[in-house]
């Protein structure tokens, strides 16, 4: 029994860390090649809008949120993300407005927010539910190096967050310079 709690402890744990920060490298030499490019990027929502950006991207932040969080989402803006280091960008993941219960009130503030900063992804045919973050985890990161198809540049990695966690752009940097140029192979 002590043996049980401990290896779903320890299970637990492994799984949390690879949920809160899991990383891929380029799945084709493509991709690699295209990242050292500079140039113009558009990025392709689920719901049709296009996010401009500049240059290659080093690392993409997937941060899950839901869409009444817009004071979480605020306070990340003013904090660490307006630290990022060039090469980093960000995305906020959310689900349908429908199924987040949100007000009409709610949805015109989160409606205004989006497009004002441009840095939401909604999801329209996933419901905004708990039962539903593994299903929003891999739409996100299906997202994030599906660019190849559309012809977007990739990112070399790709990190999932939540809108109630800090991230330490400089230190995350840090590490990822320090390990070897990423490979066209995907690791998980």
């Amino acid at each position: 029994m002590k043996h049980t709690l401990k290896r779903k402890a320890w299970a637990g744990r492994l799984l949390a860390a690879l949920t809160i920060f899991l990383i891929t490298h380029c799945i084709h030499q493509y991709a690699c090649k295209q990242m050292t490019a500079y140039q113009q990027m558009a990025y392709r929502t689920p719901n049709g809008a296009t996010n401009y950006t500049q240059g290659p991207i080093t690392v993409l932040l997937t941060i899950l949120t839901h869409p009444a969080n817009t004071e979480k989402r605020m306070a990340q803006r003013t904090t660490w993300i307006r630290d990022l280091p060039i090469g980093f960008k960000y995305a906020y993941i959310v689900g349908n407005l429908t199924s987040a219960g949100m007000t009409e009130h709610q949805a015109g503030v989160f409606k205004k927010e989006q497009e004002e900063y441009r840095d939401i992804l909604e999801f329209p045919d996933l419901n905004e539910e708990y039962r539903e973050i593994a299903e929003k985890v891999y739409r996100a990161f299906k997202w994030s190096v599906g660019g190849l198809s559309e012809g977007r540049v990739l990112p070399a990695y790709v990190a999932k967050t939540d809108d109630d966690t800090c991230v330490a752009p400089r230190n995350l940097a840090e590490v990822i310079n320090s390990w070897p140029k990423p490979t066209p192979k995907m690791y998980w």
